[in-house]
């Protein structure tokens, strides 16, 4: 028996099938089934890039564009170093058109097998075991070469499976693009609504406030104070169903509160400007925050969308671990329409929001509704890697 027919082996087929196929399934190493042109990729550093059309690809994706390309074909990437190798963090993505590769992702070809199929499946298992060392971890060419792929037996029905999964690839992207489509109305529905910087008039106004005159001027520090968050070390942290609001959000809960929403609370050090708004309910806010302690008789979501209009990363400071200084985002000056006025905003933005959520619900449906799919159309995957010596790099 020759090495070739060692490394092919049977396997039972998926618990999903398309009719008309029949028969066991074959798993063979990720080496017989695609080409590997390593060889031909380049990186450039930033000093030297000179920039352009051409996407300029690395572990993950594109990182930038340049000027010359090194590829004009559909290839398959999959991070080497700097990756993410867990199921489903699509270590594994498809390049096309015209682009340039660095030494951080391997180039793959397949020989006979479509290109989607052996995409979405290295995207659906965890490749985890298939890496090696710590500093940096990577996934070396022999282990990748290594890797068991299981192949129907024709290659009518790798087209099915793969013309499958690619369309309900863009079915998402195309709800994707909505959502993103949203999100960019929103941002020009925001920039109408709000005075720009250093007037007291927005641009667009709703007909039963167009003659309601200027908005009134006014610090930050008299429409919404700020106060910093409260300690809570883990070791203080007792489970509980109070949220604590980190810099990044809610990343803990407690079994006492500090405040009551509606709450605003920003980022005070690690991540800087991000605003979370919280309905109603108790919480804490962690010391690692800013938190509004008064609306002032101001309709709260407004607020919240005023200070995202205003965008709190302009109060950062200091250079090793920024932070917003309370101080000078108090001192900032702008402006506040009535409290009609201020609830009529507050409610349309609200409502886009809802809109903008409710696509990203279906999103998360339609994902994983496709790993639910995938699963089945797949046999189970192989266990982790051989011992088989690598091949050399």
């Amino acid at each position: 028996m020759n090495s070739k027919e060692q490394d092919t082996r049977p396997v039972p087929a998926p618990r999903l099938r398309f009719p008309g196929f029949v028969g066991e399934w074959e798993e063979k190493k990720l080496g017989q089934v695609c080409a590997v042109l390593n060889n031909l990729r380049r990186p450039i550093t930033g000093s030297q890039r000179v920039k352009g059309d051409y996407p300029y690809y690395g572990a993950s994706g594109i990182v930038d564009y340049v000027a010359e390309y090194i590829f004009d074909e559909p290839l398959l990437l999959v991070g080497e170093d700097g990756a993410k190798w867990g199921a489903f963090e699509k270590t594994a993505f498809i390049a096309e058109g015209k682009y340039w590769v660095n030494n951080h992702a391997h180039v793959l070809k397949p020989l006979n097998s479509p290109l989607e199929l052996i995409e979405n499946y290295l995207s659906m298992i965890d490749l985890g075991p298939y890496v090696t060392g710590a500093a940096p971890p990577k996934l070396t060419l022999g282990k990748l070469k290594n890797i068991p792929i299981p192949l129907p037996p024709t290659l009518p029905e790798q087209t099915r499976i793969a013309a499958a999964l690619s369309s309900l690839d863009a079915v998402i992207a195309a709800h994707q693009s909505k959502q993103d489509a949203l999100r960019e109305h929103k941002r020009g529905l925001m920039a109408g609504l709000f005075p720009a910087e250093g007037e007291r008039v927005p641009r667009l106004r709703f007909p039963e406030f167009e003659g309601a005159g200027e908005w009134e001027e006014k610090k930050l520090g008299e429409v919404a104070p700020l106060q910093r968050g409260h300690d809570l070390t883990s070791s203080q942290l007792v489970a509980g169903d109070v949220p604590v609001v980190y810099s990044n959000g809610i990343q803990n809960h407690h079994n006492t509160a500090i405040a009551q929403a509606p709450a605003l609370i920003t980022g005070r050090s690690g991540t800087i400007g991000k605003l979370h708004y919280i309905e109603s309910g108790p919480y804490w806010p962690h010391n690692t925050t800013l938190y509004v302690t008064s609306f002032k008789d101001n309709n709260p979501k407004f607020i919240y969308y005023l200070y995202s209009f205003i965008d709190f990363t302009r109060f950062a400071s200091g250079s090793g671990v920024p932070t917003l200084n309370r101080n000078d985002a108090h001192a900032f000056i702008t402006s506040i329409p009535s409290l009609p006025e201020q609830t009529r905003i507050a409610a349309c933005l609200s409502s886009l929001d809802g809109l903008i959520t409710a696509q990203g619900d279906h999103i998360a449906a339609l994902q994983a509704f496709k790993r639910g799919l995938m699963q089945g159309l797949f046999p189970a995957a192989a266990a982790g890697p051989s011992t088989t010596p690598e091949t050399s790099e």
